[in-house]
C-alpha cells in the first residue's frame, strides 16, 4: 500500500474538510502551504528508514501532529488529522483501536495538548510517536 500523498489525495483531504465544517455550520478555509508542507514532509522524509512499522508510525506522527499543531484549516484540523492517520494507518496494514471511551479520551487529550504547545516546544511530535508505538496495532 502506498506511503505517500498524492496532489488528488490532498484535494479529497481539503473536501473532507470543508465537508465536516459545513456541516457543523462552520466556515472552511484551508492554508494551502501549511498543508502541502505536512505532506511533502510525510512523502519525503524518512525513507533512510527499512523497518517498515518505524517509518509509517514517523510518517503517521508527521500527520497527526503536524495537522494538529500547524492547524491547516480554519476548523476541524483535530478531526481530519485523526480520519486521516487512521486511513493511512489501514492502508498500510495498521489500526489505533479506538473502541472504548477510554481510548478516544486519551487521544483526544494529547492532540488538545498537542494543539496547545509552543512553536519553542520539542516535544510537539516526540510525544505523538510516543502515543503511537503504544497503541499501534497491526491490522487483522
Amino acid at each position: 500500500m502506498s506511503e505517500y500523498f498524492s496532489s488528488d489525495e490532498i484535494d479529497e483531504i481539503i473536501q473532507f474538510n470543508k465537508k465536516i465544517v459545513e456541516e457543523d455550520g462552520s466556515s472552511f478555509e484551508v492554508d494551502l502551504n501549511i498543508l502541502c508542507s505536512i505532506f511533502d514532509k510525510v512523502n519525503t522524509r524518512y525513507e533512510k528508514e527499512l523497518d517498515k512499522k518505524t517509518r509509517i508510525i514517523k510518517k503517521a506522527t508527521r500527520i497527526l501532529a503536524g495537522i494538529t499543531f500547524n492547524q491547516p484549516f480554519y476548523e476541524g484540523n483535530k478531526r481530519t488529522a485523526i480520519i486521516v492517520t487512521l486511513m493511512f494507518l489501514n492502508r498500510n496494514g495498521f489500526d489505533i483501536p479506538l473502541v472504548q471511551t477510554e481510548q478516544k479520551r486519551k487521544l483526544y487529550d494529547l492532540l488538545m495538548a498537542t494543539m496547545l504547545k509552543s512553536r519553542t516546544d520539542t516535544t510537539v511530535y516526540s510525544e505523538v510517536e510516543e502515543y503511537l508505538k503504544q497503541e499501534l496495532v497491526i491490522k487483522e
